[in-house]
């Protein structure tokens, strides 16, 4: 069990336009961060980054890129980097992330944008190629970054390596850290696990080494399925089983900053200000318990 020490609870979530106004307002209940998507800050100046340095000046910030591609086989592309690292420089976040998939690939000849994030088969070759893509972005930002597992909804053969396995390798030979997003895996588990999706999370956490986590994602997923598959699609409030998971990981890996996504059917301001209060109250009783 792990034994805490000092350190913070930080509690945060995904800024959205339609919050600005009221979370500028507020004097109370602000989590400790916001994290915001890479790609949105792309362009030059703008209503969002005026509005994104105002809740700067009362908030830090999390950079979470989408499309970098750390397992592109056909490298990183330059221009998405650039402008990548220009946020990471314009706003100085605490946190920088980006998901270990792949987004674009090379087919007869031309680079093709895949607009999703698709899963890598764990082989050598794959390993070597995330490795060299995390190294060039870590070389160019000049800071470590989190890489994240994603939720897939598809099986893929050829697998050298378990996921945790993999994460942990990746971790050991570039430097980064993970951002383990407990709702991904435990959605995983209950797709593709006749384990279920507690069981399956809660042995995925425990092969995780804990000296890699950087920071900890939950959220809520779908109550229907869509070709008979749970959807992660951060449209609800985080399941129960997933509260769970998070004071399972917490209790054996220690305290990380935690973010609570909702990107669809988002709520007022006010539901989604009270599950990040749910979140510190969940943590804060671990460490007093401790």
């Amino acid at each position: 069990m792990k034994q805490f020490s000092n350190d913070a609870v930080l509690i945060g979530v995904g800024l959205k336009n339609q919050h600005a106004d009221q979370i500028l307002q507020s004097d109370s209940n602000l989590p400790d961060f916001f994290e915001v998507h890479a790609e949105n800050y792309f362009n030059s100046g703008g209503l969002n980054h005026a509005v994104l340095k105002r809740i700067a000046e009362i908030s830090r910030l999390s950079v979470h890129g989408t499309g970098l591609g750390l397992g592109n086989h056909c490298g990183i592309e330059d221009s998405h980097q650039e402008n990548f690292k220009r946020v990471i420089d314009e706003y100085k976040p605490l946190l920088v992330s980006e998901h270990l998939c792949f987004t674009q690939a090379v087919i007869n000849g031309k680079r093709i944008h895949t607009g999703d994030l698709l899963p890598l088969v764990r082989n050598n070759a794959t390993l070597n190629i995330c490795i060299n893509n995390i190294d060039k972005v870590q070389n160019a930002i000049g800071r470590t970054i989190l890489v994240e597992n994603i939720c897939h909804y598809l099986e893929l053969d050829g697998h050298e390596f378990e996921e945790t396995e993999f994460l942990n390798e990746i971790c050991r030979l570039s430097g980064c850290q993970l951002l383990v997003d407990i709702n991904n895996v435990y959605v995983n588990g209950t797709n593709f696990s006749q384990q279920g999706g507690l069981q399956f999370a809660r042995h995925w956490l425990s092969q995780i080494n804990p000296r890699y986590i950087g920071q900890y994602h939950v959220a809520g997923s779908s109550d229907s399925t869509v070709n008979r598959l749970v959807v992660d699609d951060h449209g609800s409030h985080v399941q129960e089983d997933v509260w769970a998971l998070l004071r399972y990981a917490v209790q054996h890996h220690g305290l990380a900053p935690t973010l609570i996504e909702w990107d669809t059917q988002v709520p007022d301001w006010p539901v989604l200000a009270l599950e990040a209060i749910k979140a510190r109250q969940l943590l804060n009783g671990l460490v007093r318990n401790d």
